[in-house]
């Protein structure tokens, strides 16, 4: 019985400490009034691998991930489709983006999406086991 009861805790340590993210929603953008979408991934306790993908139906769009201390200081040239130095990764003027970045640990991460030239409907997905 004891044995079982630490086999038990052990297995709820050990799949307690993966990272874990599951994010999938959809949002217009359009190119007149804020034209941006943003958000935010919550800090990982280790260097974690994320998987991001973004597609639109209509319009082409541009797509940057980067720590947050480093949006506000690159917003322009983000909304002007280009990709910052820091950006830990970025696809430009696309229907269709995938690609892996690395979250380091203890760094908020933000997505940041704009359309390239008219309203689009984008869907960014993003996961971390």
């Amino acid at each position: 019985m004891r044995n079982l009861i630490c086999a038990a805790c052990l297995l709820a340590l050990v799949s307690g400490c993966a990272p874990k993210l599951k994010f999938n929603e959809t949002k217009a953008i359009a190119t007149s009034g804020d034209g941006v979408w943003t958000g935010s991934i919550d800090p990982f306790s280790k260097d974690t691998v994320v998987k991001v993908e973004a597609t639109s139906s209509d319009e082409p769009f541009h797509i940057f991930i980067l720590k947050s201390e480093d949006v506000e200081k690159n917003e322009g040239m983000m909304q002007g489709g280009k990709a910052p130095p820091t950006a830990l990764g970025s696809q430009l003027n696309t229907k269709s983006a995938t690609f892996e970045i690395t979250a380091p640990a203890g760094k908020p991460v933000q997505f940041y999406v704009v359309p390239a030239k008219a309203k689009a409907n984008v869907t960014v997905k993003m996961n971390a086991n």
